[in-house]
């Protein structure tokens, strides 16, 4: 789905109820590191989510030039 993130957010909920999916996975497919963590950055702002505290320093030490 390409557009802002409420275009994409209302893209990703008419598809989960078209199969009637419980949950969503999404991958963004971009060359660069810091355009994809930036999509899924505004997906998430999209859907009122936000990093696990716990999580988000193991993330940044699994991703190459994580933060």
């Amino acid at each position: 789905m390409i557009g802002s993130p409420d275009t994409v957010r209302a893209g990703l909920e008419q598809v989960a109820r078209d199969y009637g999916a419980d949950e969503v996975m999404v991958v963004t497919i971009t060359f660069e590191h810091e355009t994809r963590r930036r999509s899924y950055e505004l997906i998430a702002e999209a859907f009122g989510l936000a990093p696990s505290v716990t999580a988000a320093p193991a993330l940044a030490e699994a991703v190459p030039g994580g933060s």
